[in-house]
């Protein structure tokens, strides 16, 4: 709920790369947007300005660390999740509305996720001979290989232990059973996909039995990755599917998701963004951009603005209460790409910034 006597709160976590750039769109936007339509200011809680540094990207920690050994990486790592762990904590304390993050490196986010559960969240609507389908993807980022319990380097090895577990599986069922309420995905099939050749058995046990404990309803499927995709892709379309929840392993979820992007027409991963609750701190929903931190062209003005505009609209209509600014951003971007006012990336010869331009001015 916002306050009307106080500036409502945003976190920003501003990783490297083209972080800073992108950190700059979703601020002006969302605070010129929002003063256009209330009068009033929003205050962004910045990481940087808190803590000092931007959190590292893969390609600044391979820069700096490759030839040393992986304690070295290991404590950065440290320092960053216990940093985001106080920023969450300090946001809360403002009574902020939820956080805008960048991209930052997978490292430090395998040890953040041990303290602070997350759980990834995207909505998709397909459409093939002429029959729409509604697809909410849950990215399980709580336990399996994306959440390492240990990892140990040696000379010419790696060791990781991974834990699944019927909790963990509850934990994801109670999440989904409130989105199911909030989206309308009550007469849902629920498609679970996870490679479990060697302890298929059990891992259905877990399932069944978290389905059970959570009081859904809904019919639901576990599948190895491969017959799921082709489900998606071919099968759905024959059966009486109007819905589906998919939840999978993270790494799976990273391939299939941009799959069904690319099959589907929907444009590219620089156009998406995915949500991020942490389940372990009231919910907070941090926003991110799917296509990573594009080291290679950071500063030079060029990164797509497309993804962060569409997260923009979601955080002034969702945590912002502004009436319709999703449907009107969409509108603004679908005008902006026929008119070719975008990125070189996407048939345009705009700078980033000039793209924002254009949308702030249509708004």
């Amino acid at each position: 709920m916002i306050n009307k006597n106080t500036k409502p709160v945003i976190g920003v976590i501003e990783g490297g790369g083209t972080g800073p750039e992108l950190t700059e769109v979703f601020r002006r936007v969302v605070s010129t947007i929002y003063k256009k339509e209330t009068g009033r200011d929003v205050e962004f809680l910045s990481f940087k300005e808190l803590f000092g540094y931007n959190p590292k990207t893969f390609w600044e920690l391979k820069k700096e660390y490759y030839t040393k050994p992986y304690f070295f990486v290991k404590k950065i790592c440290k320092r960053d999740v216990k940093n985001i762990l106080k920023f969450y904590d300090i946001l809360l304390s403002k009574k902020g509305l939820g956080i805008f993050r960048t991209a930052i490196n997978a490292e430090t986010l395998y040890y953040l996720r041990k303290r602070a559960k997350a759980i990834k969240v995207v909505l998709l609507k397909v459409k093939r001979l002429k029959k729409i389908i509604d697809i909410l993807f849950i990215r399980d980022q709580i336990q399996g290989y994306y959440t390492t319990e240990k990892i140990s380097v040696k000379k010419k090895s790696i060791k990781i232990t991974s834990i699944f577990s019927e909790d963990l599986f509850e934990l994801i069922l109670n999440f989904v059973k409130e989105k199911v309420k909030e989206l309308n995905f009550k007469k849902s099939t629920i498609l679970f996909l996870y490679k479990f050749h060697l302890m298929g058995i059990e891992l259905k046990k877990m399932i069944d039995n978290a389905m059970k404990k959570s009081a859904l309803k809904n019919k639901y499927l576990v599948m190895q990755p491969d017959s799921g995709i082709h489900f998606l892709l071919c099968d759905i379309y024959k059966k009486n599917i109007n819905k589906i929840i998919v939840i999978c392993g993270n790494e799976i979820g990273d391939m299939l998701l941009e799959t069904l992007i690319h099959y589907y027409g929907l444009g590219t991963k620089e156009t998406f963004f995915t949500s991020n609750f942490v389940l372990s701190k009231e919910k907070i929903e941090v926003l991110q951009t799917m296509h990573g931190s594009a080291d290679d062209i950071a500063g030079k003005g060029i990164v797509n603005p497309i993804a962060t505009l569409r997260l923009s609209a979601y955080a002034l209509e969702k945590w912002l209460k502004i009436p319709k600014a999703i449907e009107r951003m969409e509108k603004i971007i679908n005008k902006a790409i026929k008119t070719k006012n975008v990125t070189k990336d996407m048939g345009g010869d705009k700078k980033t910034m000039e793209v924002v331009n254009y949308v702030l001015r249509n708004w």
